[in-house]
């Protein structure tokens, strides 16, 4: 991603009170005003892609479908067609509006972890809303101040790296190797750290005593994202780095969707994202991007939904269950389905028994035949197998089988960590 221009980052800032504004009435408006907005917010979007957007014009038409047939309430969005990643990847930029000019937006890539990579394309004059919800979202637990430094370790620096000096940012990137991430952090002394959970692991195994004293020196909250990871394990990354870790919920096509609270309960920033719980199922709708709709988008995770009565102070509803991606699923014959989430507290009991695992995945290679890929430094499968058995027991059993490696058979440095992989080793 490029970094803005001068003048593009000024008219962010000449947005951004009024994204500020609108973010604090979010906080104060019951859920029934919520939902209201954002359906009136849904309809404008369908209208105008329709309008603009030659894709979704060819979409609606050959479902059928036009922005007449919508009145404002939920059950009338359900009309609207669903878009998958495999529509927009084979509509490439004619899902923008034709009215944009090319040259000036600003392109994103996807992870690719569902195996295809996509690229969204922004108008870089209104990302403000963004940093703000950044900032919303880290409230409870930490008021973000413009003299704190923020360290973050991702695959590309952000489009600006301070706001007129204010709110620096320390970029590190995922390829740089665990030793010289540390010494970077250390050096930084950042307020807020934000980083992939596999990367956290790298540190806390890479940092001497020296570095990880400086780098818990001026931490206040850390906060991880993309990569799945168990509640107990961010206990441990909290307890090491002595500050709250809190996880993330977001993703390239539909922005900032959902994040923990100090009370470990996630919620859905329906301000910015709208959910459909579709038998568990996520559909979302991105509210703020008008650029490159994204509209009923089947995202492709498993969670729940649920009206909060959580006791901290956001009014947001709850997204309960959030176990992963759907095609991370094991699916044993005779219709089994293990989901990503149990899947993942199996290979962390291994973790939590003491077995020197530094890094693991856990493959399904067909039938009920599950590998768990291990590295570390002797043989562990005598400790791992039986911890593994007993999980999968409880959900109807799976031949399990250990296998001690150099390295994992679906990794690549620097990309996301994928612990569970729902698919053959090659």
């Amino acid at each position: 991603m490029r970094a803005l221009t001068p003048a593009e980052t000024l008219l962010n800032l000449a947005r951004a009170p009024a994204h500020a504004a609108s973010q604090a009435r979010a906080l104060r408006r019951p859920p029934r005003e919520q939902r209201a907005f954002a359906l009136r917010r849904m309809r404008r979007l369908v209208e105008h892609a329709y309008d603009r957007s030659p894709f979704y014009r060819a979409h609606y038409d050959a479902h059928g479908f036009s922005p007449a047939h919508l009145r404002a309430d939920e059950d009338a969005l359900r009309l609207v067609p669903r878009v998958a990643k495999a529509d927009l990847l084979r509509a490439g930029p004619s899902v923008v509006d034709r009215r944009a000019r090319p040259e000036r937006l600003l392109p994103s890539v996807s992870s690719g972890t569902s195996g295809a990579t996509l690229t969204l394309r922004h108008d870089p004059t209104r990302l403000a809303h963004h940093g703000l919800a950044t900032r919303r979202m880290w409230r409870p637990a930490f008021r973000y101040r413009p003299w704190h430094v923020q360290a973050y370790v991702y695959t590309s620096p952000y489009p600006v790296g301070s706001v007129l000096g204010l709110y620096p940012l320390v970029y590190v990137p995922t390829l740089t190797p665990p030793a010289e991430i540390a010494r970077r952090l250390a050096a930084a002394r950042p307020h807020v750290l934000a980083a992939y959970p596999s990367h956290l692991r790298e540190l806390l195994e890479a940092a001497t005593p020296a570095q990880m004293a400086r780098i818990r020196e001026r931490l206040r909250l850390v906060s991880t994202n993309s990569e799945a990871s168990t509640r107990a394990e961010r206990d441990r990354f909290s307890e090491a780095l002595g500050a709250p870790v809190l996880d993330e919920y977001s993703t390239e096509e539909l922005g900032r969707v959902a994040a923990e609270c100090p009370e470990r309960r996630y919620h859905v920033f329906t301000d910015l994202v709208w959910l459909e719980d579709d038998g568990g199922r996520l559909v979302g709708w991105n509210l703020h991007e008008w650029t490159n709709p994204v509209l009923r988008y089947e995202q492709g995770d498993l969670g729940r939904l649920r009206e909060t009565d959580c006791p901290c102070s956001w009014p947001f509803p709850e997204l309960v269950e959030l176990e992963g991606r759907a095609n991370d699923a094991f699916r044993f014959p005779g219709g089994r389905v293990l989901t990503p989430g149990f899947l993942l507290d199996a290979c962390y009991e291994v973790i939590l028994a003491g077995a020197p695992v530094e890094r693991y995945q856990m493959v399904h290679e067909g039938g009920d035949r599950v590998a768990f890929h291990y590295v570390a430094r002797r043989d562990c499968d005598a400790e791992i197998l039986p911890i593994l058995e007993r999980a999968f027991a409880t959900r109807g059993g799976a031949q399990v089988r250990c296998v001690r490696a150099e390295e994992l058979p679906h990794a690549r440095r620097g990309a996301k960590w994928r612990p569970i992989v729902a698919e053959a080793v090659a």
